[in-house]
């Protein structure tokens, strides 16, 4: 679980918001993720609405899991 102004969310819950705020910031976030998985450098991820924070709590590997799971639901 991740947490979000004290409360827990799912991982997915996060990556959702962390997304839409790359999103917001004008940014493309399929680039900006992709960028981070192989990079593991939070300057991917913009500094807003929490984004940067949210991600940083989640590990890689649990990002990766989180996609695929997805992708092949």
């Amino acid at each position: 679980m991740v947490l979000l102004d004290g409360r827990e969310i799912s991982k997915k819950e996060a990556l959702r918001r962390v997304f839409d705020a790359i999103e917001s910031a004008g940014y493309d976030p399929v680039k900006q993720l992709s960028e981070y998985i192989l990079s593991e450098d939070p300057i991917y991820i913009p500094n807003v609405e929490g984004a940067r924070a949210l991600i940083r709590q989640i590990d890689r590997a649990d990002i990766l899991s989180e996609l695929i799971l997805e992708y092949f639901k």
